[in-house]
């Protein structure tokens, strides 16, 4: 399968005019763009610069996992927020980035993904895409800035992948069989995460209301790991504008949820 490399001049080809003049850096190899994203943000890099590599040799997941990041074939893109989002609220963040890199794929591709409470975006019952927001915290409540890694398998073939994670993950190319641009993929995305973070504070219940449309576990049943649950059953009832999940466990409490405390598994 022939793909065109990622390259800066074929992704700016592809974003709006208002965004000439974004930073966007893009390496053939790194170990994390999200740690080249934050050494760059401690050094001063600006609001809304964006890392790419075309391979990752130390990507991450939530909660240390690692995430496959084989070259030529994904997209692993960083971007620096200097936000003065409260900490308590950082959550959103992370909702609202699900929600650009959903709407971006199904631009890209023609497709309708759902999201995984908190960060993963589905397809078919196959995770395409996992996003990582790291702060840096101000002491002051806040952050001095936030890094938000999403990581995208846009032409990875099924077989490429682990024997471990060919039940379970996907790529654009494995659920529709057609090859995906990656570079106006690149593009999409950026320009789709911006709109998102502007519409943090005027636009939030509107975004939260298509997130809620786009989640494949409200309605269904659950086991909530973490948090003080070790596999608890319970019904994913509802996702608030704050991004929390509330749920109704099997012995009739009700529990909100935030991403720092849980991590959820559909039942069968």
């Amino acid at each position: 399968m022939k793909q065109s490399p990622l390259n800066e001049e074929a992704i700016r080809h592809h974003l709006p005019p208002e965004l000439s003049a974004l930073p966007v850096l893009v390496f053939p190899e790194l170990a994390s763009t999200n740690d080249t994203a934050r050494e760059l943000a401690r050094q001063g890099a600006p609001d809304g610069l964006v890392v790419i590599a075309d391979h990752q040799t130390g990507g991450r997941g939530r909660r240390g996992r690692s995430f496959f990041s084989p070259p030529g074939v994904g997209l692993y893109l960083t971007m620096i927020f200097r936000t003065t989002l409260p900490a308590e609220q950082a959550v959103q963040i992370t909702t609202l980035a699900s929600l650009a890199a959903a709407r971006a794929m199904d631009e890209a591709a023609g497709t309708c993904t759902q999201i995984k409470w908190i960060n993963d975006i589905y397809l078919n019952g196959h995770k395409l895409c996992g996003i990582l927001a790291d702060g840096a915290p101000n002491g002051n409540g806040g952050f001095d800035y936030m890094v938000v890694g999403i990581g995208i398998n846009v032409n990875t073939p099924a077989d490429a992948f682990p024997p471990e994670l060919r039940a379970s993950a996907g790529s654009l190319y494995s659920e529709t069989g057609r090859m995906t641009d990656r570079n106006r993929l690149a593009a999409l995305l950026i320009a789709h995460l911006l709109r998102c973070r502007d519409g943090l504070t005027q636009n939030l219940p509107q975004h939260m209301a298509e997130y809620r449309r786009r989640s494949c576990v409200l309605g269904e049943k659950i086991r909530v790991y973490g948090g003080g649950c070790d596999g608890a059953p319970g019904t994913a009832v509802d996702i608030d504008d704050n991004g929390h999940l509330l749920v109704q466990m099997d012995t009739g409490e009700y529990r909100s949820l935030n991403s720092g405390e849980i991590t959820i598994r559909i039942t069968a």
